[in-house]
């Protein structure tokens, strides 16, 4: 269903095409873009990741996927997909579904640049990599935490903020750094943010306007 966040009216419900064999589908993510036209969502049933039409429920394109996390652009020429349990970044074109890149790393998390250009990925091994959002190619990388960046958050001014694991294995020590993308330069380090008990930071949104940042 489609709602309209300034009144919390229903817009439109749509069917959701499928293969036809009785069950109700469930969807682990779903992502819009910025027109509400397109809807991108995973399927558990089929194990796919589904590009449809809002207005109609017609799947307009398809690929296999069992769990991913995804983001339009908003030029809404590209979809920003991470899997994590397939340990791969990928990027599509929004109106073909080509696959125009895959990046065989292990992603959890991602933030788009202000400017558009520049996916950040935050992953496993306590690595960020800075990726061409257009065509998938990585620009740089390097190791900025000890281990698993849990949450990335870009501010107004273009600098990073990463949220990491620090210490041995095991360890719930997490420090929330900001660096300059250009040469992945420190500008700060905050301690204080808590770990989950397994030791993996957790997601941060930042509000780049306003300066608030949820942790």
């Amino acid at each position: 269903r489609l709602f309209d966040t300034a009144s919390g009216l229903q817009i439109n419900r749509f069917p959701i095409q499928d293969d036809s064999d009785g069950l109700r589908h469930r969807f682990t993510t779903v992502a819009l873009d910025q027109t509400g036209g397109l809807a991108a969502i995973v399927n558990l049933q089929l194990k796919q990741l589904q590009v449809i039409e809002t207005a109609t429920g017609r799947v307009l394109w398809q690929h296999w996927c069992q769990y991913a996390r995804m983001q339009f652009h908003p030029n809404g020429r590209r979809l920003m997909v991470l899997k994590p349990n397939n340990r791969a970044f990928e990027l599509f074109d929004t109106t073909t579904g080509e696959l125009i890149a895959a990046l065989p790393v292990y992603p959890l998390s991602m933030a788009l640049s202000p400017d558009g250009k520049v996916v950040a990925l935050g992953l496993y091994t306590g690595e960020l990599a800075l990726v061409d959002a257009m065509t998938g190619k990585e620009i740089r990388r390097a190791k900025l935490h000890t281990h698993i960046i849990g949450g990335l958050a870009w501010t107004a001014g273009g600098h990073l903020l990463t949220t990491g694991g620090e210490g041995g294995y095991g360890s719930l020590a997490v420090s929330l750094r900001l660096w300059d993308p250009e040469q992945f330069e420190p500008r700060g380090t905050f301690f204080g943010i808590k770990a989950h008990s397994s030791g993996a930071s957790g997601e941060i949104v930042l509000n780049p306007l306003s300066g608030h940042l949820l942790t």
